[in-house]
């Protein structure tokens, strides 16, 4: 037999018996200091994430036993706290200058702190410049040559220690231009670049259309609902949805 238990708290810790629910378990992990660091508001991520973060650490803990049990015959007993889980799912980014002993800085991936959206004309684009191949080419297609010789930006090390001051250089420049230009500056210049979605516009999102994502079904007691379908596909066995 493979028994896999979901708790709030490992059993041997001082937490066990006490209750657990997302935005506990959000707060213990560290995720509204994170929100209160990047924009000033201690706040919950506006979903149910450790709920849905842990379940699926809970799936793949019962699959990689269901494994070891078809290699070995053997069951076992699996257990997958809410806090150890989340505070894991945090930490990987954010532990940081505290990897290393003794530590080399404090706690805080930099970057992620003021990673954001920039403002356009009619909206805002996500982009991501990953190499400093990727910034010459950038500046390039913005016509702002001459700025790959700034000494803050010219290197991706630099350009995350002065992330903000790269945020207000590129929204001068998108400010002037439109989505779908930014989107095809940075295109030309193979900047990875999307615009942003809102949650209506995601309903018309042209990608989502393609691979039949929303469904509109009929529900036996409440008549026509929208329904979105498993995201991943199988070759053989692909679920009836």
């Amino acid at each position: 037999i493979v028994y896999c238990g979901a708790v709030g708290f490992g059993a041997n810790g001082a937490y066990a018996k006490k209750p657990a629910y997302d935005d506990l378990i959000q707060g213990l992990a560290g995720l509204p200091s994170l929100q209160h660091r990047a924009c000033g508001v201690a706040s919950f991520v506006p979903l149910n994430l450790a709920d849905r973060v842990v379940g699926m650490a809970f799936a793949n803990a019962i699959m990689a036993a269901l494994l070891h049990r078809a290699r070995t015959g053997e069951g076992q007993a699996v257990e997958v706290p809410m806090f150890e889980t989340m505070t894991e799912f945090v930490l990987s980014e954010h532990l940081w200058g505290r990897t290393f002993v003794p530590p080399l800085e404090g706690m805080g991936a930099v970057r992620m702190f003021d990673r954001k959206p920039t403002r356009t004309l009619d909206g805002y684009v996500c982009h991501w410049l990953a190499s400093d191949a990727q910034y010459a080419r950038f500046v390039d297609a913005l016509g702002c040559p001459q700025m790959k010789d700034d000494e803050r930006f010219a290197r991706r090390d630099r350009r995350i220690r002065n992330i903000a001051a790269f945020q207000d250089f590129v929204a001068g420049e998108f400010a002037r231009r439109t989505t779908a230009e930014c989107v095809g500056l940075c295109e030309k210049a193979d900047v990875p670049a999307m615009p942003m979605h809102s949650h209506e516009t995601l309903m018309d999102d042209p990608h989502l259309r393609d691979v039949g994502f929303f469904r509109t079904i009929e529900h036996p007691s409440e008549g026509a609902i929208v329904s979105m379908k498993v995201p991943s596909s199988w070759s053989k066995s692909a679920p009836d949805n």
